[in-house]
């Protein structure tokens, strides 16, 4: 049993322990991040190995979270994600434990906002963190549809083109991001010299929708595998200068179709809560929500860190 003054332990973690980090993640998921994502969020994006945990009760493996506070988002806060958890019953102390490590990893590091969400697992957390000085910042939706055929695409303007993500490409792929998605809750955005690297290396690159030579609107899709029909519209988005011309029904349509062809029936995609317009597209097109998570922020100036 264990010690109800030290509910549980932290170990060191290793770039080399990372493939079972990631496992326990897929077998005990906290949210609906895919595979390569957990994997990238685990072994790419923390500042350093203190960023990840690693925790450990009765022997076991219990939770794993990781703090990134290298990411731009609107509230510049750092993100404490929990990956995986096994969703045993807990006391109080167990959490508290959990974000003292957190929150104490976030002061030594230049962020004083912290931002954490709560999945439908992790749901009973709230108002425990109500109770610790967390406040609601904005909710990201859980869309998905059932099994289709996606409605092909709209016919694409004259000189416009696809073109998939290449070295040529990258930074002009990384300006258009931050220029869509950068003022859209819930999205966080690497630097450059981490994002080029991860974007260039992942399992289906994304695809660019050219406007001559100017990069209009993108999409980056991956298949779930823990489904052999799914898949996942990670980002999709088009610059604001390109607003009212339709390219919504177009990167939609196209990306639901590339992930047709890899084998995919079901479609899934996360969107802000707020982004009504967004909404709107993704339910015309069959879409419906399938789950809320809200995001909860602390301040954490006028804490030390210890």
């Amino acid at each position: 049993m264990a010690n109800p003054a030290e509910p549980c332990t932290r170990r060191p973690y290793a770039p080399g322990g990372l493939d079972s980090l990631v496992d326990f993640c897929l077998t005990h998921p906290t949210t609906s991040h895919p595979p390569d994502l957990v994997r990238r969020l685990i072994g790419k994006l923390p500042a350093d190995d203190d960023a990840v945990l690693d925790v450990w009760q009765d022997g076991r493996r219990r939770l794993v979270g990781v703090v990134l506070d290298t990411l731009d988002n609107t509230d510049q806060a750092a993100v404490f994600d929990v990956l995986g958890w096994d969703g045993a019953a807990v006391p109080d102390s167990f959490w508290g434990a959990v974000f003292d490590w957190a929150e104490r990893r976030v002061l030594a590091g230049p962020r004083r906002i912290v931002s954490v969400a709560c999945s439908d697992k992790t749901a009973a957390l709230t108002p425990w963190l109500m109770a610790r000085g967390y406040e609601p910042g904005f909710t990201i939706y859980g869309m998905a549809t059932e099994p289709m055929t996606p409605p092909p695409a709209p016919a694409m303007p004259t000189g416009w083109r696809w073109l998939p993500l290449g070295p040529e490409t990258v930074r002009a792929y990384y300006d258009a991001v931050c220029a869509a998605m950068g003022s859209v809750p819930g999205t966080n955005i690497a630097a450059y010299a981490d994002f080029a690297p991860m974007a260039l290396q992942a399992s289906v690159l994304p695809s660019l929708l050219l406007d001559g030579d100017t990069v209009a609107g993108f999409f980056r899709i991956t298949l779930a595998q823990d489904a052999a029909d799914s898949g996942y519209i990670l980002a999709l988005g088009r610059l604001p200068a390109y607003r009212g011309q339709g390219l919504g029904p177009i990167l939609l349509q196209t990306a639901m179709a590339r992930l047709q062809d890899k084998g995919a029936r079901r479609f899934t995609l996360d969107v802000a809560a707020t982004n009504a317009s967004a909404l709107s597209l993704y339910e015309r097109h069959g879409f419906r929500i399938v789950g809320e998570e809200p995001h909860y922020l602390r301040h954490l100036d006028g804490l030390r860190s210890v």
